[in-house]
């Protein structure tokens, strides 16, 4: 019987990624929450930590034809799933507003520059629109630049919610530098320069042209 056969179906997966990541799978990745098959060369060809970790249990595991075992503590099998959509060829993978934080964390964490730049890309081409207004939008009360009492434009379509650091411009400096993400340091400086110069006109800006317009924002 194949290692595939022997790995139970997990429900959570869509369907379409697991028939990829189960096909002549070589890894089992062990999650918080579940076992996930997967793909050695993959892996390595995403993640230099997993790479190095890979090479040290196949020294360790010579001449066995079981599946290798990977370990991964504190993520779970939806985490996970985030990532694999980006690792296999799966349709149309996204990077949303839900999930950036996550992406960059992960990115970091198993050092998937490739990741870590999908995520950076989304983040400098929605700064304009969304960075930039949910940020500095003047508050009704005192706090600040930090203040977390941020709230979306009224006219923003999405609506969504926003929490006291994920769309902070602050956040994403520190953590572009943080990551050396040049081009997204530079974005995020040039945005907080440009609410320097001129913090109440951008905002009217944007309440007139809730889309955004990558012009509008000084450079």
């Amino acid at each position: 019987m194949s290692a595939a056969e022997n790995l139970k179906r997990d429900e959570r997966v869509p369907s379409v990624l697991w028939a990829l990541m189960v096909e002549e799978h070589d890894v089992q990745i062990q999650l918080e929450d579940g076992l996930l098959p997967s793909h050695s060369q993959l892996i390595q060809r995403w993640s230099t930590m997993l790479r190095d970790v890979l090479k040290v249990q196949r020294e360790g595991c010579s001449g066995m034809d079981a599946p290798a075992v990977l370990p991964l503590k504190e993520v779970t099998v939806a985490d996970w799933c985030l990532v694999a959509r980006f690792m296999y060829p799966t349709p149309n993978p996204k990077v949303t507003w839900d999930n950036v934080d996550l992406l960059m964390k992960m990115g970091d964490k198993y050092q998937m520059q490739s990741l870590l730049h999908e995520a950076s890309a989304f983040l400098r081409s929605e700064a304009g629109v969304h960075i930039y207004a949910y940020t500095y939008k003047p508050p009704k009360k005192s706090g600040g630049l930090f203040g977390s009492s941020v709230t979306p434009s009224a006219h923003d379509p999405a609506r969504r919610k926003v929490t006291a650091n994920n769309d902070h411009l602050w956040y994403w400096l520190l953590e572009a530098d943080r990551l050396n993400l040049v081009d997204l340091r530079n974005t995020c400086i040039n945005l907080i320069r440009g609410y320097w110069t001129y913090p109440l006109s951008m905002w009217e800006v944007y309440e007139k042209c809730p889309e955004g317009r990558e012009t509008r924002v000084p450079r």
